[in-house]
């Protein structure tokens, strides 16, 4: 089962990682050959998306099953590593887009040679619609920070591509009116604002991760309803330890229990805690560490 998800992924990533950048060349060029301002913010996005969807290949070729042998707890913490530095490449771009929107905001001009460009956002469209539709299927069937982040990823590059549409039409079909002049710079802002909104999902987030937030209060009260059920099983809850990778929740109890009781029964014991907190938390990757507590004389 496994293997098999990271087949998938696999497969999914290295064609996303393709089409990306095939997508670069035409897009680089409509950029090149005409004036709008939209369109070099759409190049910059692709480039900085480019640039996750790399990171995320090289990734997902590491934390493959064979690899993990020597690392227990996968790769999770390079994953928000690099996410940082992806959201943090987004920041740039997103500063560089708004002063160029703005200037052109201030001195518009119109655009020229940009029905290619129409051409492309058409079918880039469509294109990231169906990846975004093929990460979310990924998603639902194996879950791991890097599908999360691709299929998020998608989503924002659909309706970034959408925006994209929709200004160069209303610059290339009105050129001569208020709107048409002014549809280029608006749609480099639109595209700014979504480097800025994923910029900011993705930081936050890795930060997050990095520093192993713990789970949020319901969850901790779900913990302690499953241990209130089972306390016959334990002497004394020691400490509760929880934090998320991704969307995995992760919890570990120290428990004491009875020192007159056989390795065998403390196993059991400890199953039926931890198939309570996962039936109360699906997602919960539960470790208890038992500890023996003293035998009153």
């Amino acid at each position: 089962m496994e293997s098999e998800s990271h087949g998938k992924r696999d497969r999914t990533l290295t064609f996303t990682l393709v089409a990306t950048f095939l997508a670069l060349l035409p897009t680089a060029y409509v950029t090149f050959i005409s004036n709008s301002i939209t369109l070099f913010a759409d190049l910059l996005r692709c480039v900085v998306e480019f640039l996750a969807i790399l990171i995320a290949y090289i990734i997902s070729r590491k934390t493959q099953p064979k690899n993990l042998q020597h690392y227990h707890y996968g790769f999770e913490k390079l994953e928000h590593v690099s996410g940082l530095a992806v959201g943090g490449a987004m920041l740039v771009a997103f500063v560089v887009t708004a002063f160029a929107a703005v200037e052109r905001l201030i001195h518009p001009v119109q655009v020229e040679n940009a029905g290619l460009g129409l051409l492309l956002a058409l079918l880039s469209v469509l294109g990231n619609l169906y990846i975004w539709g093929r990460n979310a299927r990924l998603l639902a069937f194996a879950p791991s920070p890097l599908s999360v982040s691709q299929a998020r990823l998608f989503r924002s590059k659909t309706l970034a591509c959408t925006a994209v549409t929709a200004s160069l039409t209303l610059s290339i079909y009105s050129p001569d009116t208020t709107l048409g002049m002014l549809a280029d710079p608006a749609g480099s802002l639109a595209v700014a604002g979504f480097l800025l909104y994923s910029s900011y999902a993705i930081i936050f987030q890795s930060l997050g991760e990095i520093v192993d937030w713990s789970l949020e209060e319901s969850a901790h009260l779900l913990i302690m309803k499953a241990l209130v059920k089972y306390e016959s099983h334990y002497t004394t809850l020691v400490g509760i330890r929880t934090r998320r990778g991704g969307e995995k929740n992760y919890i570990e109890l120290s428990l004491e229990f009875d020192g007159r009781l056989a390795l065998s029964e403390i196993h059991r014991r400890s199953q039926e805690i931890s198939q309570e907190i996962t039936r109360q938390i699906p997602a919960a990757e539960v470790t208890i560490v038992p500890l023996p507590a003293k035998i009153s004389q």
